[in-house]
């Protein structure tokens, strides 16, 4: 596996991955994550086999790594994930799936969402991000997770 550009190297997460199903917090409290489950496909009414195709899957997307990266120019400090993004099921699909980033208290930083659109059954795709913060800073995260993941079957 190839490691981005850190100073220091990789930056482990504090805490093992787990599906998102599991856990969700903010500011320490439980919260529940809505998952659109009908899709509206300008046809003036819900379209049931749509409806039924859309599923949440977080076991289908993973952080291969994540870590302080230090832009060589101007000395920024980011950070970066880096994802994969894989097709279990049976049917090409849409995917949109949030990474969250957190402090040391399990607080939630920020967030950035992450896509594939028509990922055929079966095949993965990966990329790296650089993490969107509300608050702190990148020096304050210790731990990402996969948040909510949305997967819409497509033809």
């Amino acid at each position: 596996m190839a490691h981005l550009p850190y100073p220091s190297g990789p930056r482990p997460t504090r805490q093992k991955r787990r599906s998102a199903r599991s856990r969700l917090t903010l500011g320490g409290g439980v919260v529940a994550a809505a998952v659109t489950i009908g899709v509206m496909a300008g046809s003036g009414g819900a379209d049931t086999a749509e409806a039924d195709s859309t599923t949440r899957s977080a076991d289908d997307v993973t952080i291969k790594d994540s870590g302080l990266a230090v832009e060589n120019t101007s000395g920024k400090r980011t950070y970066l994930v880096s994802y994969k993004i894989t097709n279990t099921g049976d049917r090409a699909a849409d995917y949109v799936a949030q990474l969250r980033f957190l402090d040391k208290n399990g607080d939630l930083l920020g967030s950035t969402d992450v896509d594939a659109a028509r990922l055929p059954s079966g095949d993965s795709t990966a990329d790296t991000v650089t993490a969107d913060l509300d608050h702190g800073s990148v020096g304050d995260i210790t731990a990402v997770e996969v948040g909510t993941v949305d997967r819409a079957e497509t033809d």
